[in-house]
């Protein structure tokens, strides 16, 4: 079924209507459960295992994750330069995943972390060709660095719109509003990054703690469901790129149209209820604005990410040195479990 025709049923099951108050469930947790008519899981029929094709995406990509020095080039004293996009949330979060990560005694010596965040740079502002985040922002971060573009391998991304006020948005057209405006990043960032192999995403976390004051038209802007429709837009968007039926995302050979998209460890989860990798999200974990996280919640992130990327087979082979861990053969069909985030 193509992504229109899938787009067609989709309006003919679930009606597009207002949310404000109902209790949602993460979709690493609803499984072929429904939500307005759609099964969740992070992959097709209520799934979290990564179907074989996305498996095989997996493995064709990363086993060719390298140093390269910042021609490109592939290079024993290169570097692996793993990459943050995003808004203000990961740009707090990211250093705390740095740290941890920095605690491993087998983490790869080639990796090179930049933090190529800022702050109120939501989907449209990344999008906006007469803006110069990726020319100014993330350019200058990895000039600081001693890289360069071309020296990029892995992305972990984390952003979203923030059209109109987040309660008001309907279903599903919101999703695809926000899907399609992704796709053009996509498309932008394949070209941005030429030896780009993978973005990982995760989702943003919960807003179910912002309190926007009665004159405050900023805050508004990020209540729910918004932050839960993210986590569908991800789960649609890399079941249209693994069924191939959106051209606009083809991610095989050099003139590839996208990079290949994964989902990294999922953040959304229902408050104190833990989701399917034992992630919560309290309001001890969030600043005042219930938007932004706090250090509790930076390093419950940082420890997130670390163990996600520490542990999933595909991972870990260039996250971490070969030289002191035998890398286990890639799982074609997993289920993870709760991390350990002691």
């Amino acid at each position: 079924m193509s992504r229109f025709a899938l787009r067609t049923t989709i309006f003919s099951v679930a009606a597009s209507v207002s949310i404000s108050a109902q209790t949602f469930t993460p979709i690493d947790l609803l499984g072929t459960g429904l939500y307005k008519g759609f099964s969740g899981g992070l992959y097709p029929n209520g799934s979290n295992t990564p179907p074989r094709a996305h498996a095989t995406a997996l493995e064709h990509v990363t086993i060719r994750i390298g140093p390269l020095d910042t021609a490109g080039i592939a290079s024993p004293t290169g570097k692996i330069v793993l990459l943050l996009l995003g808004a203000s949330s990961p740009t707090q979060e990211f250093p705390a995943f740095v740290a941890e990560a920095m605690k491993l005694p087998n983490l790869n010596p080639a990796l090179l972390f930049v933090n190529g965040g800022q702050g109120g740079i939501s989907l449209e502002k990344m999008n906006d060709t007469s803006g110069r985040y990726f020319q100014n922002n993330v350019g200058r971060e990895l000039r600081d660095a001693g890289s360069s573009f071309n020296q990029v391998s892995v992305i972990w991304l984390k952003t979203g719109s923030l059209e109109g006020r987040g309660d008001t948005l309907s279903f599903p057209d919101a999703v695809y509003r926000e899907q399609d405006q992704f796709v053009e990043l996509l498309q932008r960032i394949r070209t941005t990054f030429p030896n780009l192999r993978v973005v990982y995403v995760t989702g943003r976390n919960t807003t179910q703690y912002v309190s926007p004051k009665p004159d405050d038209d900023g805050l508004v802007k990020h209540l729910e469901p918004r932050a839960y429709y993210n986590s569908w837009m991800w789960k649609w968007l890399i079941e249209a790129q693994m069924n191939e039926t959106d051209p606009r995302l083809d991610w095989h050979g050099d003139d590839r149209k996208a990079p290949l998209v994964a989902w990294a460890a999922p953040f959304w989860t229902n408050g104190a209820t833990p989701n399917s990798v034992g992630h919560t999200w309290l309001p001890e974990d969030v600043e005042a604005d219930g938007v932004h996280p706090g250090p509790l919640g930076e390093t419950k992130i940082g420890k997130l990410l670390t163990t996600f990327f520490s542990t999933d087979p595909y991972t870990k082979r260039w996250f971490l040195d070969t030289t002191k861990v035998s890398s286990a053969a890639p799982i074609e069909d997993r289920m993870p479990g709760p991390l350990d985030l002691r």
